[in-house]
């Protein structure tokens, strides 16, 4: 991975605030504003829009910006993260391509078995099985 950073600008300078909190350690290529480095060729190749920070993954993944920070950076860190109970998480991210505007009728949302938080359930809550396994 490699991050293409922006001299003095604020939003590669948040990306570079998320990832020294988190302890994320990238390449950093730090490219003039003055000189218009964002928008040669190379940089077009990656971010036809010459905006920054870009991040290169090493799959070829590009990301700018709120990308950079929800998808690429955060799923890295959590590959392997212990908790305090002993459990382990791993995680991955889905580069799958799934089909949009599936509805899904109030019966199907009913059949899942969730638990809306208290706060924010409209995106806080918990799935369960709808079923037990047989002992």
């Amino acid at each position: 991975m490699k991050l293409y950073d922006l001299r003095n600008a604020p939003n590669p300078r948040r990306v570079k605030i998320f990832l020294a909190e988190k302890k994320i350690s990238l390449p950093i290529e730090a490219l003039d504003i003055e000189t218009k480095e964002h928008l040669t060729p190379g940089v077009l190749a990656k971010n036809p829009l010459g905006k920054l920070p870009v991040l290169e993954l090493d799959d070829g993944v590009r990301g700018v910006s709120r990308r950079v920070l929800d998808r690429s950076v955060r799923a890295e860190p959590l590959g392997v993260a212990p908790t305090r109970a002993g459990l382990v998480v791993r995680c991955q991210l889905d580069r799958n391509s799934y089909p949009a505007g599936i509805k899904v009728s109030d019966a199907q949302m009913r059949a899942i078995n969730l638990a809306r938080h208290d706060f924010h359930g409209e995106w806080n809550y918990t799935v369960s099985p709808t079923h037990t396994l047989a002992q």
